[in-house]
């Protein structure tokens, strides 16, 4: 299967926050062309698609996010006929210099062209994705419905054991 740097010339890496979105134009091979801070509003969102329209050729919008800070702006760019990928925030210690979110929003343009297919946007307020069913006992569907946690070993069972042991 074929990587998403394949098919794009151009990919838009967005780090999201509440007040600020800091995007990064790349191409197909990572090489950063642009980037910028805008505000998280109409005036931001307006901004980014005039940016994105001075590049010609397939382009693919890899937004963190896309289901609370980056909702908003995926909303406009899928409304608009865009391409969007959902992108993970990173997970990682505490930064000993400070926290850079240029490099946030080029980390998410490299990641997704190494990506193999797209991954759906999130809706706003959607979290993570469901899990599939486990034999492991865990919470999901079999056969017969739904599935229950195993119990836990609560007060009242270890109560009851400790009043019945002489």
């Amino acid at each position: 299967m074929a990587i998403l740097a394949e098919r794009y010339v151009h990919v838009i890496g967005v780090d999201t926050h509440k007040r600020s979105l800091t995007a990064a134009v790349l191409n197909s091979i990572g090489g950063v062309l642009e980037s910028c801070e805008v505000p998280a509003n109409a005036v931001g969102h307006a901004h980014l698609l005039a940016m994105a329209a001075g590049y010609a050729g397939p382009m693919l919008w890899a937004v963190e996010g896309t289901g609370s800070y980056g909702a908003s702006l995926t909303e406009q760019l899928v409304g608009a006929g865009h391409v969007v990928t959902e992108v993970d925030r990173p997970r990682r210690p505490a930064r000993k210099h400070g926290k850079s979110d240029q490099i946030d929003a080029v980390r998410a343009g490299r990641e997704a062209l190494a990506m193999k297919q797209l991954n759906p946007p999130r809706r706003r307020g959607a979290g993570a994705a469901p899990r599939a069913p486990s034999d492991e006992g865990g919470v999901g569907e079999d056969e017969n419905g739904p599935r229950q946690p195993p119990p836990k070993a609560g007060r009242d069972e270890l109560g009851n054991f400790a009043a019945a042991v002489p």
